[in-house]
């Protein structure tokens, strides 16, 4: 099957959606199908991925590159899979000249501005909800916020989780703690960081753990202000920019994931952690819950909760037992669902090929 998936803009930092259409590639490359990934990059950004054909265009004005995505010959495709703003042009052409699309959404928010006062971003996600033959999206939730949106049947939704690369099932994992030295608590992607200081702080851990803070933060000097001010300055390190490649390997020895977020459409780096077999701390928000058991792979506090954090904290990081349960089943459900090679079966199966067929895919939930 001849297969394009088209996504927005790749950086050196990778986050969520980057990941997901650069992983999908590669595993439907490994089933067999003849793979073209179509994003925008700077030239020192771009890469290969070995055979999967890489379709690059120059970064030019967010609000036209959708468009100009959409203007690459769709009949050599028998399937489109459209990630976020990206689809938009491909949904304008499905009206009129039937092309096999299913579009992908990722946003965690729902904005609600009219058409004309909102940015080019949220035009073009409306263009593709209001138009694609096929939508899809990682959780129910999601589907949900997405339908209700822009007043679409959310029956009409394929709901088919996000993958989670080899690499974070590969990885050996030692917590640090069952070496004698001092848990290690980290947090990735560098969410609800505020939350997270203020928490191990009421917590009372600053002698007993240590945080480290993974990723690009826009408010660096703010939170090492605030770490001095609440005294914990030397038990939280920002590790800074970690590429992601190596980043699997470099918190497979954490005890706890910790993971404030203030909103969330899947939750990358949860999946992530739960296929390392570390037990995470998350805010209850969005589609959190969907990706994390409360009680069984993890605990889930109300959003900028700091007690809540503090005394989540506490308790996992008082009871070893506790968290070695509590990863063994996060593990065994990212075994279960978030496999890539499960995923691209479950697209294959249910979505590429009836749409190859020209049939409309059944929805399904994850």
């Amino acid at each position: 099957m001849r297969i394009l998936i088209t996504g927005n803009s790749h950086r050196a930092e990778i986050r969520g959606p980057i990941i997901y259409y650069e992983g999908l590639a590669r595993s439907l490359r490994d089933r067999g199908h003849e793979v073209s990934l179509l994003q925008a990059a700077k030239p020192e950004h771009r890469f290969e991925i070995p055979g999967v054909r890489m379709l690059y265009t120059s970064l030019t004005s967010k609000s036209v590159y959708p468009l100009r995505v959409a203007l690459r010959r769709a009949g050599r495709f028998d399937v489109i899979h459209s990630n976020g703003p990206s689809g938009s042009g491909f949904a304008l052409r499905s009206r009129l000249h039937h092309v096999p699309q299913v579009a992908m959404f990722h946003a965690p928010r729902m904005r609600h501005e009219p058409f004309l006062q909102a940015n080019w971003r949220w035009r073009h996600i409306e263009l593709t909800a209001r138009n694609a033959p096929n939508l899809m999206t990682s959780t129910r939730w999601l589907a949900d916020a997405v339908a209700a949106r822009f007043e679409i049947d959310p029956a009409h939704f394929i709901v088919i989780p996000l993958g989670i690369a080899e690499s974070w099932y590969r990885a050996a994992r030692e917590p640090a703690s069952q070496h004698g030295a001092r848990p290690r608590i980290a947090l990735i992607n560098m969410k609800g960081v505020d939350v997270a200081l203020r928490a191990f702080a009421s917590a009372g851990l600053a002698h007993l753990a240590r945080l480290e803070l993974y990723g690009v933060d826009p408010h660096e000097n703010l939170h090492r202000a605030l770490a001095r001010e609440l005294g914990i300055a030397a038990q939280v390190q920002f590790m800074g920019f970690v590429p992601n490649a190596e980043l699997a390997t470099r918190v497979a020895d954490a005890d706890l994931l910790l993971h404030p977020t203030r909103a969330e459409s899947f939750g990358q780096v949860l999946g992530e952690a739960a296929a390392l077999g570390i037990p995470c701390i998350a805010s209850r928000v969005n589609a959190v819950p969907e990706v994390v058991v409360d009680g069984e792979t993890g605990l889930l506090c109300p959003v900028d909760d700091v007690d809540a954090f503090a005394s989540a904290l506490a308790k996992l990081l008082g009871d070893t037992e506790w968290r070695r349960r509590m990863g063994q089943a996060a593990r065994a459900r990212a075994e279960q669902l978030w496999r890539w090679s499960t995923i691209a079966e479950r697209l294959e199966r249910e979505v590429y090929e009836p749409i190859a067929r020209r049939e409309s895919p059944r929805p399904a939930d994850a």
